[in-house]
């Protein structure tokens, strides 16, 4: 059984070899990247698979608090890396992780959804963390780009008395719109275009199916949740990295 296994997933591995030429070829300039993230990918993966037993059999909040922490820190450091380079963003990133997970795990554990424990409340915090670094990512990419490409117009605004709040809302709003597709488009064609994992778990544990439905929904209603409430406040803490509190633009800032 694990022979076939290794066999298929080298199948698999030769057709992303093939993918990473071909982009390579057509100059696309994100082989490296991709190749680098697929790398990264197994061995984080077959790492977490052989400590895993380990990681969910300590039961002591602490040590869930401190897993869920570190999560929430290296999530936000790969959230930055993706952001185009702009000093400072690292702590709005953090914060918007951090809110938008710690909100909707604790509403878990208080509604006893999940009890704190590490073999439920970490396998259900890295998908809310995973989908929050995602959206904080995607808004602070769209929120600089919506910054460079309209500075003169928020300028304008911003020299005739209009408050930062009000200047940048259209981008603040486009910015987390952006942020939402992925989940509005995984909630779109949730049970119709797929059955998500948990669901698929649960199912395939014997569980009933309108049980699984209903904590699919929960899992899939917080993941939406935590990627709002994360974009919201990384980009509310960004606008006070890019502007200084004289309404007008950091210039220490290298964005322009």
């Amino acid at each position: 059984m694990n022979e076939i296994m290794i066999d298929k997933l080298m199948g698999v591995l030769m057709m992303v070899f093939v993918f990473l030429m071909y982009l390579k070829f057509k100059a696309y300039k994100i082989e490296k990247e991709l190749g680098l993230a697929v790398i990264r990918a197994m061995i984080q993966l077959f790492a977490i698979a052989f400590f895993l037993g380990i990681i969910i059999s300590i039961n002591h909040p602490l040590y869930t608090i401190s897993v869920l922490s570190f999560m929430i820190a290296f999530a936000a450091y790969i959230a930055r890396r993706r952001v185009i380079q702009v000093p400072g963003l690292y702590k709005p990133a953090v914060i918007g992780i951090f809110s938008g997970s710690v909100i909707i795990l604790t509403y878990s554990v208080l509604m006893n959804i999940f009890p704190l424990e590490a073999r439920f409340i970490i396998p259900f915090g890295s998908m809310v963390i995973a989908n929050a670094m995602n959206s904080t990512a995607l808004a602070l990419n769209r929120f600089i780009g919506e910054i460079k490409a309209h500075r003169y117009r928020i300028e304008s605004k911003l020299s005739l008395g209009v408050p930062i709040t009000i200047a940048c809302k259209p981008h603040v709003r486009d910015s987390v719109r952006a942020s939402l597709i992925p989940a509005i488009s995984t909630l779109e064609s949730l049970g119709l275009v797929w059955i998500p994992g948990t669901m698929s778990g649960m199912i395939l544990g014997g569980a009933d199916p309108i049980w699984a439905a209903q904590y699919q929904l929960f899992v899939s209603f917080s993941i939406m949740v935590g990627d709002a409430l994360a974009s919201i406040m990384a980009i509310y803490l960004a606008t006070h990295v890019i502007f200084t509190r004289n309404h007008t633009f950091n210039e220490k800032i290298p964005i322009f």
